[in-house]
């Protein structure tokens, strides 16, 4: 016993329910209260604990949860015992350590789990049993129940904690297999009733599906099926049965899931229904296939609405294609022909490429050809209402076209600079996939009348040295009503100053004002520091003049 122990006797001044229990007399001195013979009884402390301060963990506090859990025990062997009859049980097997019988420092001893509370049983549930059958169960070989019915189950005898349990069926159900589930195992620290006996029918009795292939070329296999799966692959002419049998009754549907190799295989006697015997007159013949033949197509891109392009394969075969989308020449190849599709007739404003174009016919169908076409044709009206004008672009590589979205006759961006007009208004476009590497692009814009003389080509944004929007002109040549220049992408004339592919180039024919006035050039001009120096040197000039003046 520890010496720090709660021992006895205690006094007690109040009831449970907090009333007094003598009235106005509180103490000891005076015999108030009632005197209770306690402890009761003693138990196992000084356990081992990860708290700081309570390693070990020692008196009264260690000691009261083991008997607690001693109390559970027998509780949980016996749920129906009262408070009372739990106590009685605790008190008969405590192990009297103090004087005899019941003393003020141990009670009646310490308190020991009773021998009845260590066994416990084995049992679970039972699932799928028919109805009119049983099942025989046992448990270790022996302790033999049998169930008639579907529910839960328990072996007649209990063993000790620690105790090894192995469940398992002694007798199967007629037409019924049982599995155990969870059978097997060490006994704890409370009944196992989680044993799961599951019973299900056994499958009726079931027949093969199998046949004969024949014809079938040396080297040559040929895959097949049974009601879609079920797959075997034949490797040479004989009898073959497919692994998965079937009940009577069932339907049954031979198919070639892979032909051979240049071959063709058909199935003879290849559906039907099971019967009472297996399936062995399903027959596969199999037959070279003629020479093979492939069709060249491809796919159509970029081909603006209301468009078409004509294609030719090897000079003929034509169709025209009038949306975007896939293609294919109604004339199909034999393995190891030569194949060139181009195009026959470019759509109205369009020029279209084809790449992977030419080649020789394999063992499969061509689909790869690309038709991918670009706007190079800009027609509209100018914004000065002067009439119809057309831009062309040639150049740039087979990519490069005009993007509709930002190409167009469109007003000045700015005043005119002096002296000069533009009667057509501008032509902004932007031009993509026109890299530097593939050269220059030339545009070539045929406006609706000629070109007066002394006419040049201005440009309205930004240029290298000068990321101001601001006029300036560029090479060009003017033929009639036509002007052509040309802008590689990066260089002088494209607005974004970057050679990322894209060229954007905003411009107009400019022509002398009315009169034949000069085009006024912009007068150069000094820094504001040039202008102090100049400043002061002629200052310091006039300075000296007067001086000489005044000698005179």
């Amino acid at each position: 016993m520890t010496t720090y122990s709660s021992d006895g006797p205690r006094k007690m001044f109040y009831q449970p329910n907090g009333t007094a229990i003598t009235p106005g007399n509180f103490l000891f001195g005076t015999n108030g209260g009632t005197t209770l013979n306690k402890v009761d009884m003693a138990a196992a402390d000084c356990g081992t604990t990860t708290t700081p301060g309570f390693i070990p963990f020692c008196g009264t506090s260690a000691a009261a949860p083991t008997a607690a859990a001693i109390a559970a025990l027998i509780k949980g062997n016996n749920p129906a015992l009262t408070r009372a009859q739990i106590l009685a049980a605790m008190n008969a097997t405590a192990l009297d350590i103090e004087a005899a019988g019941w003393d003020r420092d141990s009670g009646v001893g310490i308190v020991m789990v009773p021998s009845f509370a260590t066994n416990y049983t084995i049992g679970g549930t039972v699932s799928g049993l028919g109805a009119g059958l049983s099942v025989g169960l046992l448990n270790n070989g022996g302790d033999a129940i049998t169930r008639n019915a579907n529910g839960s189950f328990t072996f007649p005898t209990a063993l000790a904690s620690g105790a090894a349990y192995s469940v398992t069926v002694g007798t199967q159900p007629a037409g019924q297999t049982c599995t155990v589930t969870n059978g097997s195992g060490a006994v704890g620290s409370a009944n196992v009733t989680n044993v799961a006996v599951n019973c299900a029918n056994n499958p009726p009795a079931t027949y093969t599906i199998g046949g004969t292939v024949s014809g079938l070329g040396a080297g040559k296999s040929v895959g097949l099926l049974n009601n879609g799966g079920d797959a075997i692959t034949r490797n040479a002419n004989g009898g073959f049965t497919f692994p998965t049998a079937l009940a009577s009754g069932a339907a049954y549907s031979v198919t070639v899931g892979t032909q051979p190799a240049g071959q063709t295989c058909t199935v003879t006697n290849g559906s039907g229904t099971v019967g009472s015997a297996n399936v062995t007159n399903v027959a596969v013949n199999c037959a070279n296939n003629p020479p093979a033949t492939y069709t060249i197509g491809g796919t159509v891109s970029g081909l603006g609405a209301g468009k078409s392009v004509g294609l030719l394969n090897n000079g003929g075969d034509a169709i025209t294609r009038n949306a975007n989308g896939s293609f294919t020449f109604p004339t199909a190849l034999a393995g190891g022909a030569a194949y060139s599709v181009t195009v026959g007739t470019q759509p109205v404003g369009q020029t279209c490429t084809v790449t992977n174009g030419s080649g020789t016919v394999g063992a499969a169908n061509v689909t790869n050809v690309a038709v991918s076409c670009v706007v190079t044709a800009i027609t509209g009206p100018t914004s000065t209402g002067t009439g119809t004008a057309t831009a062309t672009l040639v150049g740039g590589g087979p990519a490069c076209g005009f993007v509709t979205g930002g190409s167009g006759f469109v007003a000045d961006p700015a005043a005119p600079p002096a002296g000069v007009s533009f009667p057509h208004g501008f032509f902004q476009f932007t031009a993509a996939s026109c890299p530097a590497a593939s050269g220059g692009v030339t545009i070539t814009v045929t406006y609706p009348n000629a070109i007066p003389a002394g006419a040049q080509y201005y440009k309205y944004g930004k240029e290298a040295g000068n990321a101001t929007d601001h006029y300036y002109t560029i090479p060009a040549t003017v033929s009639g009503n036509q002007v052509t220049f040309t802008i590689t992408d990066g260089g002088l004339g494209d607005n974004d100053l970057a050679a990322n592919g894209t060229i954007v180039d905003p411009g107009a024919i400019g022509v002398p004002a009315a009169g034949g006035a000069p085009v006024v050039q912009p007068v150069p001009t000094l820094s504001q520091y040039a202008l102090l120096a100049l400043a002061l040197g002629l200052f310091l000039m006039a300075a000296r003049r007067l001086h000489v003046q005044r000698r005179r």
